[in-house]
């Protein structure tokens, strides 16, 4: 329950660091790296038990350690590599949305790479510890659906069209700029 405790205060940062950013506060960047480690430490604590699991001869285990080194890495990808890349290589400005990459099949790839680590822990753990990943997943799901609608249409000057364009998390046959599918 700890564990709990402590990613519910990270998403806090998380949702503080938004609002301050919003308000061009000071503060936004540092409550956004406190909410980053917060979550992390909350998921490594869940995952250590994993871990151990998959260090016994078992299939499920180690399969779920394998699913959740797969999907952690696309999120750190998406998350703190893919941005500040494509910023960099295309002259995005801050105030410029990414609309490719992993951005152009989801408005928050992040969040799908998320579920998939937490369900990748989950069969590690042999499904030890549901109530704390779906509380996870809830919360990252309440931080997104709050950036989506409100934060990012005032961060971004690009995103109503963005908007328009990709689907919020997955959406397969969706019209393109360009009309194809």
């Amino acid at each position: 329950m700890p564990l709990c405790f402590i990613a519910t205060a990270g998403f806090a940062a998380l949702f503080l660091s938004d609002f301050l950013r919003l308000r061009t506060l000071k503060g936004a960047e540092p409550s956004a790296l406190a909410g980053y480690l917060l979550v992390a430490g909350s998921i490594a604590g869940f995952a250590a038990p994993g871990v151990r699991e998959a260090a016994t001869p078992d299939l499920q285990a180690a399969a779920g350690v394998l699913i959740s080194l797969v999907f952690g890495a696309l999120l750190l990808y998406s998350v703190f590599i893919e941005i500040p890349r494509a910023q960099k290589k295309r002259g995005l400005g801050a105030r410029t949305a990414l609309t490719g990459g992993t951005y152009g099949f989801s408005r928050h790839p992040g969040f799908l790479w998320f579920v998939g680590l937490m369900g990748g822990l989950l069969l590690a753990r042999r499904g030890g510890g549901l109530p704390f990943a779906a509380c996870l997943v809830i919360l990252d799901f309440l931080l997104v659906l709050v950036q989506d609608v409100y934060y990012f249409p005032r961060f971004f000057e690009n995103y109503q069209g963005y908007r328009s364009r990709v689907p919020f998390l997955l959406g397969f046959g969706r019209r393109r700029a360009d009309g194809r599918s």
